[in-house]
């Protein structure tokens, strides 16, 4: 007896290239690849595969909210929760992307949180994925203006940063994060094509520094260190993005 009609199998839609898929299986799976175009933005690239599966797309902002079982004990960290009694701005620093080639040298990260720390009345905490001895050093030399967060977890780290004035990042990552959350940020890029990860709809609190083409050749780059397109941005440089986006009442 005849219990019913095997359907073909629906597609599998997918990207023709820069998808991450990284194994072989996965890649097989895809029966349509949509073209991505690099110089779009990737919010339309991702429109226009959605658009082959049948369903309507057209960009948004999103909307982010953090977790409360996240957000109330970071709401009562002892240290934020005296820096806001002071009336500080909280400004988080992320000088960890995951790829050497997009991160600011440390030294460089250094001088900045001294900037910021001597031209305003912010506090800095640095979200750190990894050991960073020098601010560490720099937080326990002025331990009332800085902190350093190790290796928060995702919720955490959005909670943290939704009571932030202001995120400073060299990953896109907390930048998305800060999009969603309506934080203002600063984003500095190296070897990446900003228009692909910027914010979508030109906001004027999100904003990105670079100091030189993204796409050097292999030839323009030898003998140079692994990020040196990002290495070129001077602190002072992201200083003055940072006053631009601070309240008027945190710039001394």
């Amino acid at each position: 007896m005849l219990t019913g009609i095997r359907q073909p199998p629906r597609p599998v839609i997918g990207f023709d290239h820069d998808q991450g898929l990284r194994r072989k299986i996965d890649l097989e799976r895809l029966s349509i690849h949509i073209h991505k175009n690099l110089e779009f933005h990737e919010a339309e690239n991702l429109c226009a595969m959605f658009a082959q599966g049948g369903l309507p797309c057209e960009p948004s902002p999103a909307m982010l909210q953090p977790a409360p079982n996240a957000l109330e004990p970071v709401i009562a960290h002892p240290w934020l929760a005296a820096r806001r009694a002071e009336g500080r701005t909280i400004l988080m620093f992320n000088p960890d992307a995951g790829h050497p080639q997009k991160e600011w040298p440390a030294e460089d990260w250094t001088e900045l949180a001294g900037l910021t720390l001597s031209r305003t009345t912010a506090a800095v905490v640095f979200n750190a994925s990894r050991s960073h001895p020098e601010l560490d050093e720099l937080a326990d030399a002025d331990p009332e203006r800085a902190m350093v967060l190790h290796q928060a977890p995702i919720p955490e780290l959005i909670a943290w940063l939704s009571q932030c004035g202001a995120l400073v990042t060299v990953d896109s990552g907390p930048q998305h994060l800060a999009h969603g959350l309506g934080i203002p940020s600063v984003t500095l890029f190296g070897p990446m094509d900003e228009r692909r990860w910027v914010d979508c709809f030109k906001r004027p609190i999100h904003r990105t520094l670079r100091a030189c083409a993204f796409d050097l050749t292999p030839e323009e780059k030898r003998g140079l260190p692994v990020n040196h397109e990002v290495s070129l941005i001077p602190p002072d440089a992201v200083l003055q993005e940072i006053l631009k986006i601070l309240p008027e009442s945190s710039v001394v």
